[in-house]
């Protein structure tokens, strides 16, 4: 065995008899633990055994119902790897070989996509997303395609920490920042200053694919007819989108449709009996309809008193307090 000097591939930078590979793999037992002695990738090994004829047949002789063991303790195939001086891919195939599924790094995915959704959960979500908050589809039909983000500005950190306490069952990844400083950006043609936010991301469940056939039913959100809206939902729309000028509660809904308008005006009628209103269209910036909800003062005084125990402190200026 020698190292050879020179610019060459890394497979023939390093030379093996036949009867040195034999030697080190009847020693060692695996080509990975061969690299590991001789300090060069396992490829090289790979390489090297195929000029030879050398098969690797060793790992056949392993105790697969150890490593499945090891496997269904939560280790992941990189670490049994390590462990029993296999390549991730060669465990892999003992696991596969064995009847057991390795999942790779989705493992740790997994687990949330096992959980059962919270009415309180559910609700925070119908409200987030008639509000601020958004579901994102990957280019794929699949029902774990799917996964709920939303951002506020600095000033309402506290209210996106809220979001992500309650949310967290289905959130594998910390909240983080974008726009730090803020940013100059373009929308629709026109110049807009974005101040700092705060974000965070769910990961893909089948819960946000009904949510997402709900409310996105044609690739643009809407507000469905026949949606519920219980008052959390509806707090938690208020508190995303909602004002309060001193005697009128109004809900920002420029984005929305006529028809979305509509259905949540015939929902509030229906089911809490309350007034609301199409306000005329705006300036319509950034090509939205332009046009709000707002209700007149006795219909506000009675939606404060529906939403007020679930208005975060923040919020309360939202309602007169």
């Amino acid at each position: 065995m020698r190292k050879i000097k020179g610019n060459i591939s890394n497979a023939n930078r390093w030379f093996f008899t036949k009867d040195e590979l034999e030697e080190m793999y009847d020693r060692l037992k695996t080509f990975q633990k061969i690299a590991n002695e001789v300090g060069c990738n396992v490829k090289t090994i790979h390489a090297h055994a195929k000029r030879h004829g050398i098969k690797n047949t060793h790992y056949k002789n392993i105790d697969l119902k150890e490593m499945a063991k090891d496997y269904n303790s939560q280790m992941s195939p990189t670490e049994i790897s390590k462990k029993h001086g296999y390549h991730p891919v060669t465990c892999r195939k003992i696991l596969k070989n064995n009847g057991v599924t390795a999942i790779y790094g989705k493992r740790e995915f997994m687990k949330y996509r096992s959980r059962r959704m919270t009415q309180e959960q559910k609700d925070i979500l119908v409200g987030s997303i008639l509000g601020d908050g958004s579901i994102y589809k990957h280019n794929c039909d699949s029902v774990r395609s799917c996964r709920f983000t939303e951002a506020h500005s600095e000033e309402q950190r506290e209210y996106v920490e809220w979001k992500y306490e309650k949310l967290r069952d289905f959130i594998h990844n910390p909240m983080r920042t974008r726009y730090e400083g803020g940013k100059e950006i373009k929308i629709s043609g026109k110049k807009c200053k974005i101040k700092q936010q705060y974000l965070f991301e769910t990961v893909f469940h089948e819960e946000f694919y009904k949510l997402r056939k709900t409310f996105y039913p044609n690739g643009e959100k809407i507000i469905p007819k026949n949606i519920y809206v219980s008052p959390l939902a509806l707090a938690v729309f208020y508190m995303d989108d909602g004002s309060y000028n001193g005697h009128s509660c109004c809900f920002h809904t420029q984005s929305y449709d006529d028809v979305s308008l509509n259905n949540f005006v015939d929902f509030m009628k229906l089911q809490y009996s309350l007034d609301l209103k199409i306000s005329d269209a705006r300036a319509k910036l950034y090509q939205s309809n332009g046009k709000m909800l707002y209700l007149n003062n006795q219909n506000s005084r009675r939606f404060i008193k529906i939403i007020e125990p679930y208005i975060l402190q923040i919020f309360k200026y939202k309602i007169g307090q």
